[in-house]
């Protein structure tokens, strides 16, 4: 039985199938695109199809796509209520999607280790050496606070955020000359310095060492390339290495419909 993962985001839902990857953006056609891709795929009821949701709405539009297509599924969390994967026991309050990117770095990093997930919202999450879940903290995403700056003031502009303000050599975030490169330098400088320091500190309290830091999500390139800069030029010990893997969460619904990850 093949295992089809599908993580319906904020931003939009990818799903997971034969090792390849679909990627559906929300707009009028997303209904039409999800029922195309199903049908060429001939995703069925013989597939193990499980699904992570961070998004109610789009998930009622899938739902009933899949009612229409007579096509079933399984909700991930009825895997994460059972696996044995990682020890979230002293966490409350943590979502799915957290919880799934946190599994999936299982397959990419020995603990400890640190994921960092860039899209929406930015978390950071550590885990110990013996697979604890230690907790972590949440704050915007780039897109977010853009978008915000727009939305609660009447002169600032919408922007795409530009890497290319980074210098990653020089490890410079130079001063904006126009308003566009001042909101940049201001969201990449205070995002970049927030993970980092929050790692740096987590790091020390927790006394973890040979640390694993994996980012992921849509600006997870963008944010690894800064942070890496930093801590290659800060030769912090305690950080062995920091690798990107964009889809974690997909990796986490893999990881968690293994039977052999219940007992």
């Amino acid at each position: 039985m093949k295992l089809v993962a599908i993580d319906v985001g904020n931003s939009h839902t990818k799903i997971l199938m034969n090792d390849k990857i679909f990627i559906l953006n929300y707009d009028k056609n997303f209904e039409d695109e999800l029922r195309k891709i199903l049908t060429v795929t001939e995703i069925n009821s013989e597939n193990k199809i499980i699904i992570s949701s961070v998004n109610s709405e789009k998930t009622k539009e899938i739902n009933s796509v899949f009612d229409e297509l007579k096509i079933s599924f399984e909700n991930a969390n009825n895997y994460l209520t059972v696996q044995k994967i990682i020890d979230f026991s002293e966490i409350s309050g943590i979502g799915n999607d957290r919880k799934l990117g946190i599994i999936g770095a299982t397959n990419f990093a020995k603990p400890p280790f640190i994921t960092v997930d860039c899209g929406t919202t930015i978390t950071v999450n550590v885990v110990s050496q013996d697979l604890k879940c230690l907790g972590g903290i949440i704050f915007p995403g780039l897109k977010t606070q853009a978008k915000s700056l727009k939305t609660w003031t009447s002169q600032l502009p919408q922007i795409e955020i530009n890497n290319q303000i980074f210098d990653s050599k020089k490890n410079i975030f130079s001063a904006g000359k126009n308003t566009v490169d001042a909101i940049t330098v201001g969201i990449l400088s205070s995002t970049s310095g927030g993970i980092i320091s929050f790692i740096n500190s987590t790091v020390e309290e927790n006394f973890l060492t040979n640390v694993s830091i994996i980012f992921t999500g849509g600006n997870g390139s963008l944010m690894q390339e800064i942070c890496s800069d930093y801590f290659s030029k800060s030769k912090n010990s305690s950080i062995s290495e920091i690798t990107v893997v964009p889809n974690l969460v997909l990796e986490g619904i893999k990881l968690c419909g293994r039977v052999d990850n219940f007992c």
